[in-house]
């Protein structure tokens, strides 16, 4: 995929959602915030500054896209291979205790109750790449 396709597929998904409290789109939360892990290909565990010396720690599910399944799935099976070459690569894009920016969109969780949102790493969008490189599939 294209990475302009990659960037307009992600503008649609975002405008998608609206909030409960006015019929504006959704509102963007921007923060800095530490890597705890990464779960799969698109869901990390992250430690969000707040500001105020405060912090909490929190699920980030990537939005616009998915990543093949790594859990409750066959571990011989393709799709096991896919999702973990998609771990992998975003492993070494954002390593454990790296800082990050995020962006993350009020007004809806998914249905696992994680916060939907963009990671970007020195400028570069961790939802674009992983579409740009075919190891996730438009949602």
């Amino acid at each position: 995929m294209e990475k302009a396709e990659a960037l307009r597929h992600l503008e649609d998904v975002i405008s998608g959602y609206k909030n409960n409290y006015a019929p504006q789109n959704i509102t963007v939360y921007q923060y800095w915030a530490r890597v705890v892990r990464v779960v799969d290909g698109d869901t990390l565990e992250l430690e969000i500054e707040l500001g105020f010396d405060l912090k909490i720690r929190n699920s980030l599910r990537l939005i616009g896209l998915n990543t093949p399944e790594t859990y409750g799935v066959k571990k011989g099976s393709e799709e096991y291979r896919k999702g973990m070459e998609a771990k992998e690569f975003v492993q070494n894009f954002v390593r454990e205790n790296d800082w990050v920016e995020v962006e993350i969109y009020r007004g809806k969780k998914e249905k696992y109750g994680r916060w939907l949102g963009q990671v970007y790493k020195n400028g570069e969008s961790l939802n674009v790449t992983l579409l740009t490189e075919e190891l996730a599939e438009k949602l």
